[in-house]
């Protein structure tokens, strides 16, 4: 069977933004470039956005195509920390039982004991935590948090997640302060029974990180985006970027300004925001942070990854580089 990507934007992917607070300082997130106003989800905000994509998802063509309700899946991330929320555990369950397949991306310093074990028995999927280097300079150069404390925490949510089956990996960034190798990083890793992304060259955040925070990365070089493509960003298509007040914007390189909201979701409908989306592709609307956007991957694969499977190789060019 031959099949062909809806016609619309079709969220494989929600993520949401529960808070744009953090406890971090990471080098490679231009954080003193966020002027958008900070706050929390409220969780009629909350509860609002995920009953409106349960009833979405009915209508999702990856669903139809595959004979289940798995997509969008639900990722907690976004330019804060989730577990600053005090009802993120809260807020998993919920997502569980309208099974939601549930994602958190945590720098997991704030992970005490009585917090993993919350975290592994709410129900979640998968686990990402950010951990820069391996050694206890490169990790506060490059974080601005604990080395020992946080490392000890991961380890004890291993131990509580591992016999659940519950994967964790560990995503890091190359910065200029960690110096160890990324086959020393995988060994490190390897010894706790941890998977390790080392796919982890810094992309330049739609312009907003001016520097390099790596010796080895040169934006300039990097690829940016192709216009004339039919869907010239496949996390615009494929995924639902939405801020702690309900505002769905264009990617998650908006969060720090939020100058390109495409509506709000408690106002909104996501089918009606997919309109949107989809005029924002066909117009080739030259967004700024669109234009300054270098990445030394322009796909995305974490949201198209359900349609790469199923895709022939000319269908798929439609968004991939």
């Amino acid at each position: 069977m031959e099949y062909k990507l809806p016609e619309f934007p079709e969220p494989t992917e929600i993520e949401i933004e529960l808070t744009n607070y953090c406890n971090a300082n990471c080098v490679a997130c231009p954080r003193d470039e966020l002027t958008a106003e900070k706050g929390y989800m409220q969780s009629e905000t909350f509860y609002s956005i995920l009953n409106k994509y349960e009833i979405y998802r009915e209508r999702i063509s990856i669903n139809k195509l595959t004979g289940g309700k798995k997509y969008p899946i639900l990722t907690f991330a976004g330019m804060g920390e989730p577990l600053l929320h005090k009802e993120i555990f809260e807020f998993i369950r919920y997502a569980r039982k309208k099974d939601f397949y549930t994602v958190i991306f945590t720098n997991a310093s704030l992970m005490d004991e009585a917090c993993a074990n919350e975290l592994v028995n709410s129900g979640i999927n998968h686990i990402f935590i950010s951990f820069w280097g391996i050694k206890e300079d490169e990790y506060t150069k490059s974080m601005g948090l604990n080395y020992k404390k946080t490392l000890k925490n991961v380890e004890y949510l291993s131990s509580l997640a591992i016999p659940k089956k519950i994967p964790i990996t560990i995503i890091w960034v190359k910065t200029e302060f960690i110096q160890s190798t990324a086959r020393e990083i995988q060994e490190f890793w390897d010894k706790r029974g941890i998977m390790v992304d080392c796919e982890n060259d810094p992309w330049n955040r739609g312009g907003y990180l001016k520097g390099q925070p790596s010796e080895a990365s040169d934006f300039k070089n990097y690829p940016g985006v192709d216009f004339q493509k039919e869907i010239w960003c496949s996390q615009l298509f494929f995924t639902d970027t939405i801020c702690w007040n309900g505002d769905l914007i264009i990617c998650s390189c908006d969060y720090y300004k939020k100058e390109n909201t495409v509506g709000n979701l408690l106002i909104n409908d996501p089918w009606e925001l997919a309109h949107k989306k989809l005029s924002v592709l066909n117009k080739k609307q030259k967004v700024d942070i669109c234009t300054q956007c270098k990445k030394p991957d322009r796909n995305y694969f974490f949201a198209s990854e359900p349609w790469d499977q199923i895709l022939d190789e000319h269908e798929k060019r439609k968004y991939t580089y």
